[in-house]
């Protein structure tokens, strides 16, 4: 008898475990953000339902290696995750906008010292070198000239300016799949991040209440998913602030030295920062790295805090931010590349048509 009752309650935990899991996977769509699948969260409950304009055509070189620049460029982009999105990032709708040539190398896989001493960008400097990075991993910049401050750099005033010969380009609306995927590995990873919080595990997404539902077009539009390593700058020195902004303007002497390629500081901000003012609750303070960098305001910044903050203020332009993302959806991209040919004309960098 007691061998009779134990197989049928191990019986019983087989069906349960069967029954949750099942019900997990065939609830459980293709996770495409990244804040989604971080937290084990719904697709259908943060995907944009807007959608998102993708581009027809690549309208930019992606280099995997210093190998591919070998022909010259108007513009080369080192950046991180922000500057890599091929299907509607904002070197689209910048070369769009100009018809200039854009080469971008991820920041994480090219030597900014050997980019600069190549041939190609020594015998054909661009005229414009943007250096993007977000602002929750400001801290880790290294351009790659060590900190010595003493060390001179030759410098010279730039003045060559672009031209601009826009290319309307073809684009498509793309809404998101939110059927089920029937994919275990999915539906149980949800269900272990499920588990996880159950039991109090810190989250990598961090899932909040806004004050308004305005921002997003998502089934939770008063709900946002951002990234835990936002509150990374939290523990970072005053005197590790001095060092960074010195390494940003060092780069911008290096590059800046040949007298012809122009240096912009593209600081992406985090989706904290950008909306810390309507989040309700975060588990951590909410830091904005431009009030920690000591004379923020000399750096050779492009003003995106600024832009964003404004457009998201406004409340008239929703998914800026993918809600199931940490990233920028079509309307951060092509703030980003209106803000920079904003920056470029009040500088007179671009020459008048």
């Amino acid at each position: 008898m007691k061998q009779r009752t134990y197989a049928l309650g191990l019986a019983l935990c087989f069906a349960l475990v069967w029954v949750v899991v099942t019900a997990y996977v065939s609830t459980t769509a293709t996770y495409t953000g990244d804040m989604t699948r971080l937290g084990g969260y719904r697709e259908q409950d943060f995907a944009p339902r807007a959608g998102e304009e993708v581009f027809n055509e690549q309208l930019w070189t992606q280099a995997p290696t210093l190998k591919t620049y070998d022909r010259p460029y108007d513009v080369v982009v080192v950046g991180d995750s922000f500057s890599q999105n091929t299907t509607f990032g904002w070197e689209n709708y910048l070369h769009e906008a100009t018809g200039w040539s854009i080469i971008t190398f991820h920041s994480g896989q090219i030597s900014i010292p050997e980019l600069l001493e190549s041939e190609t960008f020594r015998q054909h400097p661009p005229k414009l070198f943007v250096y993007e990075i977000v602002e929750h991993g400001l801290h880790t910049l290294n351009p790659g000239f060590g900190d010595d401050v003493s060390i001179p750099v030759d410098t010279a005033s730039v003045t060559s300016t672009l031209s601009l010969a826009p290319e309307p380009a073809t684009k498509t609306r793309v809404l998101p799949d939110l059927s089920p995927s029937f994919n275990m590995s999915d539906g149980v990873h949800r269900l272990q991040r499920d588990l996880k919080r159950l039991i109090g595990t810190r989250d990598k997404a961090i899932r909040c209440q806004l004050t308004s539902d305005v921002f997003f077009t998502n089934r939770l539009p008063s709900e946002i998913l951002y990234y835990h390593g936002d509150t990374w700058k939290n523990d970072v020195t005053p005197e590790w602030w001095a060092i960074i902004a010195q390494r940003v303007r060092t780069l911008r002497e290096r590059v800046e030295a040949n007298g012809v390629t122009h240096f912009v500081f593209m600081l992406a901000p985090d989706k904290s920062t950008i909306f810390r003012d309507y989040i309700q609750s975060p588990p951590t303070p909410i830091l904005n790295t431009l009030e920690l960098l000591p004379n923020a305001g000399d750096l050779p910044r492009l003003p995106l805090h600024e832009a964003i903050g404004a457009a998201v203020e406004s409340g008239e332009v929703q998914d800026i931010y993918l809600p199931n993302d940490a990233h920028w959806g079509n309307a951060g991209h092509q703030i980003a590349a209106r803000t920079l040919l904003e920056y470029l004309n009040e500088r007179g960098v671009i020459r008048p048509q």
